[in-house]
């Protein structure tokens, strides 16, 4: 059985870091299976330049110390700088080294009828 969970985050601030995290309830293993993440980014106004992000962390994190350069495991989400730059960035963690995926995967953006854009990852 799948199961799908709904929430959001709107924040207060332009140009601004944020993070929030939720730890599994216990370590899982895809071994033999097909993981999917999946998230949408709703963008209130239009944006210059920024990008939102999804981190996959190892199951020993310490979340109360975790930071920008914290390592993890999956790193994906939307890059938008200017009308060229609207691409999904992909980042796997092997072995100590950040490998960026060599794909052009474009941001799918949409134009909702309240100026909205949401950007589908």
């Amino acid at each position: 059985m799948v199961q799908c969970v709904v929430v959001g985050l709107q924040t207060s601030q332009d140009a601004r870091f944020y993070a929030i995290s939720a730890k599994f309830d216990k370590p899982f293993s895809n071994e033999g299976q097909t993981l999917v993440i999946q998230f949408s980014v709703k963008h209130e106004q239009e944006i210059d330049c920024g990008g939102g992000y999804v981190k996959v962390f190892s199951s020993d994190l310490d979340q109360k110390s975790m930071h920008g350069d914290t390592p993890y495991h999956i790193m994906f989400g939307p890059d938008i700088c200017g009308y060229s730059t609207k691409k999904v960035h992909v980042i796997f963690n092997y072995k100590g080294k950040n490998l960026l995926t060599k794909k052009d995967i474009r941001c799918k953006v949409c134009r909702s009828k309240s100026k909205s854009n949401l950007t589908l990852v």
